[in-house]
């Protein structure tokens, strides 16, 4: 998606929350207490600065906190299980994404089911001396 394409898309979401703060606020005294706003981002990213600026303005427009909450694929005390999954999002994309056009949901969900036997049962990882993760399991 392009720059201005992008812009727009954003401008036209924040239009739509304010619409729909608006009509909330109007609502009864809705709502009545802090509202939690979860971004499936790590924090710093776009889309967690962008969250935080929508955040700002509902809250003004709601009379109420918005908390703006981070996501993490870390397990306490992991801090390398982030770089894992990326990793695997990476090689995800590069394997069944990039170069694929999809025009229907399910082409893309058949696509994913299929991805992690592949990735466990048959794809060759260079950290495991190019041989795949179940074989390896099964040599160690």
């Amino acid at each position: 998606m392009n720059l201005v394409r992008r812009a727009l898309t954003s401008a036209l979401g924040v239009g739509a929350i304010l619409v729909f703060a608006s009509v909330l606020s109007a609502a009864d005294g809705y709502p009545t207490k802090p509202i939690k706003l979860v971004v499936p981002v790590g924090a710093g990213s776009a889309s967690d600065v962008r969250a935080r600026q929508i955040g700002d303005r509902l809250s003004k427009a709601l009379g109420q906190p918005i908390i703006i909450m981070t996501q993490s694929m870390n397990r306490p005390g992991k801090v390398t299980d982030n770089a894992y999954i990326e990793s695997f999002f990476h090689s995800m994309k590069a394997d069944i994404v990039h170069g694929r056009s999809f025009t229907e949901d399910r082409q893309i969900e058949t696509a994913l089911r299929d991805y992690v036997p592949f990735y466990n049962r048959t794809r060759l990882h260079s950290s495991l001396n190019y041989v795949p993760p179940a074989t390896y399991e099964r040599l160690t």
